[in-house]
């Protein structure tokens, strides 16, 4: 492995990327290895995959069934193209439109004025919390008609009043991937391979 990794990186245009797949056996000695090859500098992301959904009820195992695998992905160089990955964003509620989410707009950020002016009226956020968008960003939101009063929803504010309706602000359809790719299936069993990747790994990958 360690000629062939060699090998592939002076193969590597300055800009490119590459990425092995590793199982438990193997992957904390890989680490080592393409730190030394590529540089630690270099090292981009632990990704984690799938491997398989086999059930593991009524096996007599002594430890805990092994679901993952590991993605190490690094650069040649700090020159590097990344255009990372979008998929479908997960929604508790879903437009009837288009499959947008709304999702409160509060968060522990620290403002000096904690009111904001939503729609019309003066609200105070949740108690203990900041509302996380400024009032231009806001004012903005609301003109893009990406701002609502989910009117099912009631909360304390900071002043311990009860407020009927929450303010939610319209996100995109699709959210960065991060380095957690358990939404897909890690594995392909259509070429007797016995570790063959998935499509879908692959395509994220490319």
């Amino acid at each position: 492995l360690r000629q062939r990794i060699i090998l592939l990186r002076e193969l590597l245009t300055d800009d490119g990327s590459f990425y092995m797949r590793i199982d438990y056996h193997f992957g904390h000695y890989m680490k080592v290895l393409l730190d030394e090859i590529f540089g630690k500098e270099n090292f981009r992301n632990e990704i984690i995959v799938n491997r398989s959904k086999i059930a593991r009820e009524g096996l007599s195992i002594n430890k805990f069934a092994q679901r993952t695998d590991t993605i190490f992905y690094y650069t040649k160089t700090a020159n590097f193209i990344f255009n990372g990955y979008k998929r479908p964003r997960k929604c508790s509620y879903c437009g009837a439109e288009k499959q947008q989410v709304w999702i409160p707009m509060h968060s522990p950020s620290e403002y000096k004025i904690p009111e904001r002016t939503i729609l019309g009226k003066v609200l105070l956020p949740p108690k203990g919390r900041h509302w996380s968008f400024s009032q231009d960003k806001i004012d903005k939101y609301t003109k893009e008609k990406r701002i609502r009063i989910n009117k099912d929803i009631t909360y304390l504010n900071i002043k311990g009043e009860k407020v009927i309706g929450m303010p939610e602000y319209l996100q995109s359809e699709h959210e960065p991937a991060d380095s957690d790719w358990t939404d897909i299936p890690g594995y392909a069993w259509l070429y007797n391979y016995p570790t063959e990747n998935s499509e879908f790994v692959l395509e994220r990958i490319i």
